[in-house]
């Protein structure tokens, strides 16, 4: 046995070591097989994008629309029908990602299939997007802090409904328990997306200060369109890879200890994280 060999038998790999792995991973299976769908999300992106672009093009003259006019209103109501609708797909989408990681390729061969466990899952999961939107939303209006806590904590509720780990209030507790458990895992998420934000705002802020006018408003629009599918065709999979990885070592965890103790493995969500279970000794919270 070699030294790296026996390095990597001593130290089990961390949460970030699999977090890498699974993103490697999703990236180079993702390509055949979820690709579809999200330029599907994309196609219907770029519905709402294309009309607001339309409705600022039509606007007279340079100056951008005017606050609380009618245009503007209607431009508002676009970009919030937009939000929810295209959100709540992409995080469908999550149930397609997970089989692919867990089950392997062919248990997502078949599109009609992906697009049958999305539309099993659209109501809860629009309602726990909402749900959490307003909890962060209202958290953000109270001195910015209270939303930074809520968004930390509420991060896994979506992808726990989407999946149909969880109804939408169950979802909720259960998200703040994988949040406490896995906090190197979700910080890690939390500033690589910021990366991937911050690539797509210098690139969007370029494109403003090159077009002006009500123009540029709309080719913003239309570059943000661009750089939301491709940069944020990565940054979902980053996401996944996260949501993935709590959830595998959730489930390593589990069996780890039905082992030591000699009973049955947990039922998948039954007592998860309560106040009574214990970590395994040499295994950090963190890396449950």
């Amino acid at each position: 046995m070699t030294e790296q060999s026996r390095k990597m038998v001593a130290r089990p790999p961390t949460g970030i070591d699999e977090l890498g792995q699974n993103f490697s991973r999703l990236v180079r299976l993702g390509w055949g097989t979820v690709l579809v769908p999200w330029l599907a999300i994309a196609a219907i992106d770029f519905i709402f994008v294309a009309a607001s672009a339309a409705l600022i093009w039509g606007q007279e003259g340079s100056d951008p629309l005017p606050a609380g006019g009618p245009q503007a209103v209607i431009l508002q109501s676009i970009s919030a029908v937009e939000i929810a609708v295209v959100l709540t797909l992409r995080v469908l989408l999550f149930r397609a990602l997970r089989d692919l990681a867990m089950l392997g390729p062919s248990s997502v061969m078949s599109l009609r299939e992906v697009v049958r466990g999305m539309l099993s899952r659209v109501g809860p999961t629009f309602l726990v997007n909402i749900l959490v939107g307003a909890i962060v939303s209202i958290g953000l209006a109270l001195c910015v802090l209270p939303g930074l806590v809520a968004l930390y904590f509420l991060a896994f509720a979506p992808y726990l409904v989407a999946v149909g780990q969880s109804g939408v209030l169950d979802a909720l507790t259960r998200s703040a328990t994988m949040a406490r458990r896995h906090v190197a895992l979700l910080l890690t998420g939390f500033a690589v997306a910021a990366v991937f934000a911050g690539m797509m705002g210098c690139s969007l802020g370029a494109s403003a200060a090159v077009i002006q006018g009500s123009a540029g408003v709309a080719g913003g629009l239309l570059v943000g369109w661009v750089l939301n599918t491709v940069l944020g065709y990565l940054a979902w999979l980053w996401w996944g890879a996260v949501y993935i990885t709590a959830e595998q070592r959730d489930q390593a965890w589990r069996i780890r200890k039905s082992a030591v103790s000699g009973s049955e493995p947990l039922a998948e969500g039954k007592n998860e994280g309560s106040a009574d279970d214990e970590p395994l000794p040499g295994v950090t919270k963190d890396e449950r």
